[in-house]
């Protein structure tokens, strides 16, 4: 068995029986990083809940966002920031 996490495997070029290279469709990077957001976002949720938002009750508002622009706002602050402040204007009008 080979010591190298499962997630990483699947991200490597494999090479067939016949010689020829064939790489997976998501670089190798690509699957870490995506670890890394994830994490990212469980801290930032984490320091929210404990030192940000005071123990009193708090109305929640949600913005579901579709997943290709889920995913970019993940990797990019200032569209993360565009995206915020339209949703925050938006609630300010009702």
């Amino acid at each position: 068995m080979s010591s190298v996490p499962r997630w990483q495997r699947r991200a490597r070029p494999s090479v067939p029986q016949d010689g020829a290279s064939h790489s997976s469709p998501f670089p190798a990077d690509a699957v870490g990083s995506a670890l890394c957001l994830g994490r990212r976002m469980a801290d930032t949720a984490l320091h929210l809940a404990r030192k940000v938002i005071p123990e009193v009750p708090v109305r929640q508002w949600v913005c579901s966002l579709p997943w290709r622009l889920r995913v970019l706002c993940g990797y990019d602050r200032r569209l993360c920031a565009e995206v915020l402040e339209a949703f925050i204007v938006e609630l300010t009008r009702s």
